[in-house]
């Protein structure tokens, strides 16, 4: 199940870092406001994206079939914990 969660999660960073490569290259030649808007909607799913891989990798990293369920918790709160203070930090100081 981890490993099928961190192919799918691979996989969508893969493809949602990519349309933000591509937004950042051709930024001069599209109008501002259409990439900063988009840019704007992307970044939270990419670390959403983002930290979901890396917590199924830090889990999956332990041994195989050897998953601790209080070690799996506790990354899983953390990493939701972190992604709470980027929200926060995204919606809060949006305009400064």
């Amino acid at each position: 199940m981890i490993q099928a969660v961190r192919s799918a999660s691979a996989f969508l960073f893969y493809l949602l870092g990519s349309v933000v490569l591509v937004l950042v290259l051709v930024a001069e030649s599209v109008p501002q406001s259409s990439v900063t808007m988009l840019l704007h909607i992307l970044d939270l799913p990419l670390l959403l994206i983002a930290l979901v891989y890396g917590g199924t990798s830090l889990i999956g990293s332990t041994g195989k079939g050897r998953v601790s369920s209080i070690f799996a918790m506790l990354t899983s709160v953390i990493l939701l914990a972190l992604f709470l203070v980027f929200a926060w930090f995204n919606f809060g100081f949006a305009n400064s």
